[in-house]
């Protein structure tokens, strides 16, 4: 039987298992994917007003993943790149920390 309250539930479950880990590169990486399951949830139960606040955890997750993937690449290839790369991290890093604020306020 099609139950959306456990439909959104795993998939928030799926949000709040990877957030433990956060910001180790495999966490960021299972968050992203959680929240991009989520959004398809909400958008086939439609319920579309909460996909901003989802899309907006979810773009932060993906800054700090492509950055984390673009120094991973770099090491051992360019290290000037590197050099500019790697102290973008702690921003992305922090804006994502502000976006899960939002996300689950204290």
């Amino acid at each position: 039987m099609f139950d959306p309250t456990r439909i959104l539930a795993a998939r928030l479950r799926d949000l709040e298992r990877a957030e433990a880990g956060l910001p180790a590169p495999d966490p960021v990486h299972d968050m992203r994917v959680a929240a991009r399951r989520l959004r398809a949830a909400l958008r086939l139960l439609r319920l579309r007003e909460f996909d901003r606040a989802v899309k907006k955890l979810q773009d932060a997750l993906g800054d700090v993943r492509d950055l984390q993937l673009q120094i991973a690449w770099l090491k051992g290839r360019d290290a000037v790149l590197l050099r500019r790369h790697a102290p973008l991290l702690g921003k992305v890093e922090r804006a994502l920390q502000s976006a899960l604020q939002e996300w689950q306020p204290a």
